[in-house]
């Protein structure tokens, strides 16, 4: 069986299900799934505002481009004589064209449309151009904030510093250990196994090189001090 990946996101599962219907008259293996939050959004600093995802084989993204950005042709009679896009310049419609994955195809034949009527017409190899600086945009690997950084390697610290100060006040130990050192692990886990999908179906690493390092070596050494911090607590106990 395939392995479908996200493609589209949508703000209702009837939206999702329309384009899925398109992609599978043309023999595309869609699915539909909603979201749950996922702990690197939260650390990118940003949220799911569409819940509902169309997922499809990785290596039929060109295709499901090429069928739905063809299929949403427009022209000036057919645009909506309120549509939002009308309100655009020049440039900010060549923007909306410039990035279809943000916009979605209605937007972008409507930008085309505008833009023709203007006396504007961007050619294939323009198109492609625009298309592609936009994939290089955004396959750029991010970096995540110093402050979440703090926070993973402060984790390696607090099941000692916790426990130390609950021995001070109550005379004894407590088991307060493993939360600090467990949600070090799991930022560091997410900063290593974040991935982005790009327009063309490709994955890569969200977080450059370095950042991806430092998940590395938060998630060891939080491991590290969750099992040395366990054995103290045992021999303690015995």
């Amino acid at each position: 069986m395939q392995e479908l990946i996200g493609y589209r996101k949508f703000p209702t599962a009837v939206d999702a299900e329309i384009v899925a219907e398109q992609l599978r008259v043309h023999g595309i293996t869609c699915y539909v799934v909603k979201l749950q939050a996922k702990l690197a959004a939260i650390y990118i600093g940003t949220e799911y505002t569409e819940p509902f995802e169309l997922q499809i084989p990785q290596e039929r993204f060109r295709q499901a481009n090429q069928i739905l950005f063809s299929e949403a042709a427009a022209n000036m009679q057919e645009v909506d004589p309120h549509h939002p896009l009308l309100a655009l310049n020049d440039d900010e419609l060549r923007s909306v064209i410039s990035k279809p994955d943000e916009w979605g195809p209605e937007n972008y034949a409507v930008a085309i449309a505008l833009l023709k009527n203007r006396g504007i017409n961007i050619s294939e190899v323009q198109l492609g151009q625009m298309q592609e600086a936009r994939i290089n945009t955004l396959a750029e690997r991010k970096r995540i904030s110093g402050y979440v950084l703090f926070i993973g390697y402060a984790c390696v610290f607090m099941p000692f510093w916790l426990n130390g100060l609950h021995y001070y006040h109550n005379a004894k130990m407590l088991p307060v250990w493993y939360f600090p050192g467990f949600f070090g692990m799991i930022i560091g886990a997410v900063i290593i196994s974040a991935k982005t999908t790009l327009p063309d179906g490709r994955r890569i690493s969200t977080f450059d090189n370095s950042t991806v390092r430092h998940g590395i070596a938060i998630l060891g050494m939080n491991i590290l001090a969750w099992i040395i911090n366990a054995l103290f607590l045992a021999f303690i106990v015995l």
